[in-house]
């Protein structure tokens, strides 16, 4: 694995799609989400550009191969950076989750279609008690915690689902009907295409009545009670109470924590083999062709790769009756029973034994239902076209334009042009529906570019640059000018592209500065960290509630009733122009320095603290829905103005 310079491993990035995956398969784990490796090679191999990114969960970006194929392992933090430089007309995420919409978030996707496979626990989270419960227990309660996290997964995807250029795929109807009950989403652009099976690899051969006396399974033996390997373990021990055991054999395959625990009752057995680790697909084959029957059980799936894959080698697939897997598997002849019931899996196995024509008769009917459903050109090959007319589209999305006239917000912004620019049209795509409700042709936002950013813009490099509709750029030799220049009401300062504003939170805040009166809004911020993994917050300040003014003054002061001595950062801060105009307006001892806000504060040395100065809490959402986000309002009068109309419409706002 070499670890490249992030320039080095973007140079190798030349592809059209973009295929992101937390995991994917290495020398040490081949089996990381291969069936992703299986997909790329199919697309490949029928002429798509493809680059491939998965998470590189240290932080630490490199390159590696798998099977001649280059994959890129970088953090959160450096795909924002590539993606920020480079536009993918097409980005395919598998296991879509928060970490990796905050990225998307800070990039600009105006000209970009976005396909979102979903492979189960990913949309099908309510559940998830049912798949990642240990074994031997009860399944276990969600914290408090956990439940605003899935609230926060439903709002994602609710905000996914009304974006025009983004669609679903989905392995399975079991998985796209079961994730719309759960999260009351009904999908608007959803397809259903099953994760293929390599038939070259997995090739159907007729099988030797003889083999129906070899059993296979290959199943991780992670401490997570849905894959019941402890169903295949009670099976084994029931049959060895019966007069034929010693005529069939075993092969048990799989690694994980829970190995020793579970495979401990039926290690002892002479004709159990027990394989530990990970096979590759050729060693998978290998085990196939000896081997008849294939055990495998489920509490909890949405298509069972493995198991299909021993179902198009004829192995005559004994599974558990749930539509999942009834879906993928005949369910004729007993083979289907339920989950926990060792002694229905221990008479299916019997039943093949003492019948050889039904052995026949049943791997037969498992190859042709696999050949029905997962053949390359029901699934590698309608992705492929997928993929296809997604390209086609992206091409045809209107590309972004310059609208002049006066801003309803400016923005100054340190960092490199490209990053702001990016900066700028993502949060301009996230205010379109609010902006929807205005009949203004006004620019949304002023990009005001400062340090190295308008040294760039000024020499030319950021010439020619489309930006955003309703966003206009302008380059400044400094804050001051910045701030002269900007021509919106209000002023936000960012550093492109990882402090961001949540799109479910930006129309509240609109409001908020549509309000008028306000000289500060405050929100607390999110920052992408390197690791994309938990966004860095400003100060929470629950002292204050909302709807409340308070003087500034009171906030200083240094304990439970004010800052504390931390002050908020100016990059959390929508700051109205004309009054960071003014002289002596104090915003050097009202927010705490840091290198976003240094030129700022470099162009307003010397002002003075006003003492009459009251703020204003104001609560929305901040990740997505359901964390919240306080918003803080200043005015340099001591009075309240409009609190009663402001708690009317926060009251307004809890009822719906």
């Amino acid at each position: 694995m070499a670890e490249l310079t992030l320039a080095q491993i973007a140079a190798g990035m030349t592809g059209d799609v973009l295929v992101l995956t937390p995991l994917y398969p290495f020398p040490e784990d081949p089996h990381a989400c291969a069936f992703v490796h299986t997909r790329v090679k199919g697309y490949r191999e029928r002429g798509l550009r493809v680059d491939v990114v998965t998470r590189a969960f240290d932080g630490v970006s490199s390159v590696y191969e798998f099977e001649g194929h280059r994959v890129n392992r970088l953090s959160m933090a450096d795909l924002g950076l590539v993606l920020t430089r480079r536009r993918y007309p097409v980005v395919a995420v598998h296991f879509m989750e928060p970490s990796v919409a905050r990225v998307l978030d800070t990039v600009d996707l105006t000209r970009t279609q976005l396909v979102v496979w979903s492979h189960g626990g990913d949309t099908l989270y309510w559940d998830r008690p049912l798949f990642d419960s240990p074994y031997f227990s009860a399944p276990r309660r969600m914290s408090a915690d956990e439940l605003d996290d899935l609230r926060e997964r439903d709002a994602l995807f609710a905000r996914l689902n009304e974006m025009p250029q983004a669609s679903f795929v989905f392995c399975s109807r079991f998985a796209r009907e079961r994730s719309a009950q759960l999260t009351g989403i009904a999908w608007n652009r959803a397809d259903v295409i099953p994760n293929g099976v390599d038939f070259d690899i997995f090739r159907y051969q007729p099988k030797d009545p003889d083999l129906r006396r070899h059993v296979f399974t290959a199943k991780t033996h992670a401490d997570v009670s849905c894959y019941a390997m402890d169903t295949v373990v009670r099976t084994i021990m029931e049959l060895s109470r019966r007069p034929f055991f010693e005529d069939l054999t075993f092969t048990l395959v799989g690694g994980g924590a829970a190995h020793e625990r579970l495979l401990q009752p039926v290690r002892c057995l002479p004709n159990v083999e027990v394989v530990e680790g990970y096979l590759t697909h050729d060693e998978l084959a290998a085990i196939h062709r000896r081997c008849g029957v294939a055990l495998f059980p489920t509490r909890f799936d949405t298509q069972g790769v493995s198991m299909c894959e021993a179902a198009a080698s004829g192995l005559v697939t004994v599974s558990t009756l749930r539509e999942s897997v009834a879906d993928f598997l005949p369910a004729a002849e007993g083979m289907l029973v339920d989950a926990d019931d060792f002694r229905a899996y221990a008479d299916a196995i019997e039943r093949l034994y003492r019948s050889p024509e039904l052995f026949a008769r049943c791997s037969e009917r498992a190859h042709r239902k696999a050949v029905e459903l997962l053949v390359p050109a029901l699934t590698v090959e309608r992705e492929v076209a997928l993929l296809r007319d997604a390209l086609t589209r992206a091409e045809a999305m209107p590309a972004r334009r310059s609208v002049q006239g006066g801003a309803r917000w400016g923005v100054a912004c340190r960092g490199d042009a490209a990053g702001a620019e990016s900066t700028a049209a993502s949060q301009a795509a996230m205010t379109e529906g609010a902006a929807a409700t205005t009949t203004s042709e006004a620019p949304l936002l002023t990009l005001a570019l400062v340090g190295d950013a308008a040294d760039e813009s000024r020499a030319g490099n950021a010439a020619g640059r489309s930006l955003p509709a309703r966003v206009e750029l302008v380059s400044c030799a400094d804050a001051r000018e910045a701030l002269r220049r900007a021509r919106g009401r209000y002023v936000r300062f960012v550093t492109a592209p990882r402090d961001w504003v949540a799109p479910a939170g930006i129309e509240g805040l609109l409001d908020a500065l549509e309000d008028g009166g306000s000289d500060v809004v405050l929100a607390e911020y999110l920052s992408l960290a390197p690791s994309g993994e938990h966004p860095r917050r400003a100060g929470a300040f629950h002292f204050m509630c909302p709807g409340v003014e308070y003087a500034w003054g009171d906030l200083r002061e240094v304990g439970a009733y004010g800052f504390a001595g931390e002050l908020p950062s100016l990059r959390s801060a929508v700051l109205r122009s004309d009054a960071l105009r003014v002289e002596g307006f104090p915003l050097e001892l009202m927010f705490r320095p840091d290198a976003a806000a240094q030129d700022a504060f470099d162009a307003l040395e010397g002002v003075r603290f006003h003492p009459h100065v009251a703020w204003v809490l104001w609560e929305t959402s901040v990740r997505f829905e359901d964390s919240s986000m306080k918003r803080f309002g200043r005015r340099l009068r001591g009075a309240p103005r409009g609190l009663a109309r402001r708690l009317r419409e926060l009251a307004r706002r809890l009822r719906g």
